[in-house]
C-alpha cells in the first residue's frame, strides 16, 4: 500500500511539471507573438478589475512623487529611493488591475511607460547617486504627461513642484 501511494505522488508530481512547462511555453509563445506585432510586452501582466479608480491612485502618486522632489533637491539619496519605491509600488497596483477606460488600456500604459520609467530612476540611482536627478525628475514628469494624453486625459498635466506644501517633514539627510 505504501508503494502504491507513492507512485500515485510521483505521477502527479509529474503532471504538474509536464502542465508547469505548458503553461511556461504558452506565455513564452504568446509574448513572442505580441513582439512580433511591434508592441513591447508589459512589464506587469494585468488582470481586469472593471470598480478600480484610477483618480485615487494617481493621487498617491502624486504624493510621492512630490515628496521624491524634495527629497532630491534636499540631496536625500535614502529619501529619494524609499519615494520611488513607493511609487513603484503604485504604479505596479495599477499596472496589475486591468484598467481598461474607452477603449484604452491604462493598465498597460502604466507599465510601458510609468514603471519603466521609475525602474530606470532606480538605475540611475545605483549608478550615478543623486547626481542629474532634476533631469532624471524632468523625464519623470515628462512620462507622466505624456501617458496622460495618451489615456485621454491631456487636461492633467504635472510639473515639477515649485513650493513644498510638506511643510512638517524634514527632507535634509
Amino acid at each position: 500500500m505504501k508503494h502504491v501511494h507513492t507512485l500515485l505522488t510521483i505521477l502527479v508530481l509529474a503532471g504538474l511539471v509536464i502542465a508547469m512547462t505548458r503553461i511556461g511555453t504558452l506565455e513564452s509563445r504568446l509574448r513572442a507573438a505580441e513582439n512580433v506585432q511591434g508592441r513591447p510586452t508589459p512589464l506587469v501582466q494585468a488582470a481586469p478589475a472593471p470598480d478600480f479608480e484610477v483618480a485615487i491612485y494617481m493621487g498617491r502618486i502624486q504624493v510621492y512623487i512630490h515628496k521624491l522632489y524634495w527629497a532630491g533637491m534636499a540631496k536625500n539619496l535614502p529619501l529619494a529611493e524609499f519615494y520611488r519605491h513607493e511609487i513603484k509600488e503604485v504604479m505596479e497596483e495599477v499596472a496589475k488591475a486591468g484598467v481598461v477606460e474607452d477603449g484604452i488600456n491604462v493598465s498597460e500604459k502604466m507599465s510601458l511607460y510609468g514603471i519603466r520609467t521609475i525602474d530606470g530612476m532606480k538605475a540611475h540611482f545605483k549608478e550615478k547617486g543623486l547626481e542629474g536627478f532634476t533631469e532624471q525628475y524632468a523625464g519623470l514628469v515628462n512620462t507622466c504627461n505624456t501617458c496622460h494624453r495618451e489615456t485621454g486625459h491631456p487636461m492633467i498635466q504635472v510639473q515639477v513642484p515649485m513650493e513644498n506644501r510638506y511643510t512638517d517633514q524634514v527632507f535634509v539627510p
